[in-house]
Order: C-alpha cells, then structure tokens, then sequence
C-alpha cells in the first residue's frame, strides 16, 4: 500500500504531520508520483492520509467529502480515482 498526501511549501524538516494539507494545495507533485508509480508497475491500493488539522475539527462527514473532492481533483486524469 502507498500512502498520499500533501506538505506546505516549507523546507522538509519544518514540515509536522498536522501541517499537512488536501492533495493539490501545497508542494507535492501527486500526479508525477502516480505516474512514477505506474511506471514502476505498482497496482496496489492507494491510501490518503489526512493529518490535516482543519479536517479534523469538521464533522466525519463533511471531512470525508471535502477529502475526497481533493482528492479527486488532485488527481483527475491519472486513472487512480
């Protein structure tokens, strides 16, 4: 299994789990990396991990649409979602 998600435009070693955000608002190429993924002949699931602390105070409901939103924005074309 390969976790996604994305990190602020930080250096690497100022990013913290909670600071994470939806996939395609910060600095992650996700599209490059589902390509390369692809690529490399990976075919198992793909797992979004949300450390996201906005996402965290919604209801589980709302949290989960607004992810999967992201998600599949963030990703549209790739053939993933």
């Amino acid at each position: 299994m390969t976790h996604i998600n994305d990190a602020p435009r930080i250096p690497l070693g100022q990013i913290d789990d909670g600071q994470r955000l939806l996939l395609g608002e910060g600095a992650i190429d996700l599209v490059a990396y589902v390509n390369a993924l692809k690529k490399a002949g990976y075919d198992g699931p793909v797992s979004l991990e949300v450390f996201n602390a906005d996402l965290r105070k919604m209801p589980p409901i709302d949290a989960a649409k607004k992810a999967w939103d992201a998600t599949r924005k963030a990703l549209a074309g790739t053939g993933v979602v």
